[in-house]
């Protein structure tokens, strides 16, 4: 999983926090305090499985309701994954170098 602060190199947030990260955002690494986020243009992309089972639901390619959630089960599976280990985690903002060598001497 792509979870490394791009500025200190340590693991910055959880899977789970990871996800709820979206492009325009960002958050604080846990170790060394600095701004990161997600690079927009792959964060976009890994949501391609589940647009195309909303347009193959809505262009009614799938009618049998126990297909349709099984389909979007596993779209949301792939999503998920392509999320966290295909989207990498951006600087959003300067890299300090005094918070950084903090952060590696408290790891």
């Amino acid at each position: 999983m792509r979870l490394q602060c791009p500025h200190c190199g340590l693991r910055a947030l959880s899977p789970l926090r990871k996800l709820a990260l979206g492009p325009a955002a960002k958050i604080v690494c846990r170790r060394c305090g600095l701004a990161i986020g997600v690079a927009p243009g792959p964060a976009l992309l890994s949501f391609v499985p589940s647009a195309a089972i909303v347009v193959v639901v809505l262009m009614r390619w799938l009618r049998d309701p126990a297909t349709m959630i099984v389909a979007a089960a596993l779209a949301l599976a792939l999503t998920s994954a392509l999320y966290l280990w295909w989207v990498p985690l951006v600087r959003r903002g300067l890299t300090l170098p005094d918070a950084v060598d903090a952060a590696r001497r408290g790891a």
